[in-house]
């Protein structure tokens, strides 16, 4: 009904009805289910329902187990791994992959199997590895789809990102490992599982991102609906009852904007934007060289200071114009604060500001185990091993002038991505100014 026929559906953003129709896209289960709804038999030598018989397999001969292997089938033909012998069963792999059946193939294997749903006697007729067909044949459209079934992803695969322009590198990739977990793996550690990685990419290519694949959204909402159950003697009444509770007082709370969602935690830092200090406050004394790199650091990111950046750096290069531009970048680096000092004493009428930001921080700095900030709560390493959760952890987009080496004459500026921990909260005091510097070091 709802792919032939289809329901009425009002669009309210064009204002006009529409019929909305739906379809089985796939089905996600596990293995077992896997040959349950499939109809394919998912035991015994030929468990893979992509190679079908073509599955290569071997039989152990004390554990009777049956394992997948001769990978090396799925590497293109003048492959060095085709030739080795030693390393693998001792012999060299000559043998394809045949291609898999396609939907009318796969239709055509089960159309004529005949099903008898009682006790009969056996009669000795031709093995088949399709057992049944799916009651999902029924459906118009399903022996026109590649992919029926799919194996939910947390039995096959972890947080994987892929990239869609490289998932032929990504298959090559998977069959190289396949080949070389072979050559040090013992044959019982591959059962069809692991043979499943080697048509992962298939699976991408068809179905398109894991997202729409995966129980995880399921999953946790069926722990939300376990947690409905009181009365253990009747579960689905127990589901029913507070799930309905549940919508009235939703609805009825849409109507009264002052009330806080059901459900939701509140943020414990929320509306915590300016800086606020926490847990081990003390004051430390630094060197020389930590208040020159914090002292760096502060002028560097102050707007007022760039003008200044500019102005030092152009005449590093008057006074060295056969220098690199990696040797101009270090040298302002290593003089910009002594210059910048005498600059702004030889200067009048300058800021109040910039006056502070060239007398420089204190060596005195107050140090703190946590910090407030944009409604965030963030703590150095040593508070961090106290706590059950991880706090500790930042990421900074800054950019920064790249070379390819001492003596690239073309340096590219772009935004990356660093990753660090905080190991201490540093609050800057720059001779009593205004507005509070707080500076979060990161190793």
């Amino acid at each position: 009904m709802l792919w032939e026929e289809g329901v009425k559906v009002f669009d309210s953003y064009s204002e006009e009805n529409f019929r909305l129709r739906a379809m089985l896209f796939c089905t996600i289960n596990d293995f077992p289910a896997y040959g349950n709804l499939s109809g394919y038999s998912v035991k015994g030598h030929f468990a893979c329902l992509i190679c079908e018989e073509n599955t290569s397999y071997l039989q152990l001969k004390h554990g009777k187990k049956t394992v997948y292997t001769r990978h090396r089938r799925f590497l293109p033909r003048n492959h060095p791994y085709r030739r080795l012998k030693k390393a693998f069963n001792g012999s060299p792999e000559d043998d394809v992959v045949c291609r898999p059946s396609n939907e009318e193939e796969v239709y055509d294997h089960v159309r004529n199997i005949d099903v008898v749903f009682r006790k009969h006697k056996k009669k000795t007729v031709e093995k088949n590895i399709w057992k049944k067909q799916s009651i999902f044949f029924n459906l118009p459209y399903w022996c026109k789809l590649d992919v029926r079934h799919c194996i939910d992803v947390m039995h096959v695969e972890k947080h994987k990102v892929v990239n869609p322009r490289y998932l032929d590198d990504l298959q090559n990739e998977a069959i190289r490992l396949l080949c070389q977990m072979e050559m040090y793996f013992p044959p019982s550690f591959f059962d069809i599982m692991v043979h499943f990685i080697v048509h992962l990419v298939r699976d991408f290519q068809i179905c398109g991102p894991v997202f729409l694949r995966w129980m995880y959204p399921v999953e946790r909402y069926m722990k939300i609906l376990k947690g409905y159950v009181k009365n253990q003697l009747r579960l689905e009444a127990s589901i029913i009852e507070r799930y309905i509770v549940e919508e009235a007082i939703e609805f009825c709370s849409s109507y009264m904007p002052s009330c806080d969602p059901i459900g939701l935690p509140k943020k414990r830092h929320e509306n915590i934007r300016e800086g606020k200090r926490v847990r081990g406050v003390r004051i430390e004394s630094v060197s020389g060289k930590e208040v020159n790199q914090e002292h760096l650091y502060i002028l560097n990111n102050t707007e007022d200071v760039i003008p200044y950046i500019s102005q030092h750096i152009d005449e590093i290069k008057s006074a060295h114009p056969r220098m690199s531009e990696k040797w101009t970048l270090n040298e302002h680096n290593k003089s910009f604060l002594a210059w910048f000092k005498k600059k702004i004493y030889a200067t009048s009428n300058v800021s109040e500001n910039l006056l502070r930001l060239a007398r420089g921080p204190n060596t005195d700095v107050i140090t703190f185990g946590g910090y407030y900030i944009n409604n965030y709560l963030f703590y150095s390493k040593e508070e961090d091993d106290k706590s059950r959760v991880q706090n500790s952890g930042v990421t900074l987009h800054a950019e920064a002038v790249h070379f390819s080496s001492s003596k690239d004459k073309n340096p590219i500026t772009a935004s990356i991505s660093y990753f660090g921990i905080i190991q201490e909260i540093w609050e800057i005091d720059c001779h009593q100014s205004v507005n509070g510097l707080t500076v979060i070091l990161v190793w």
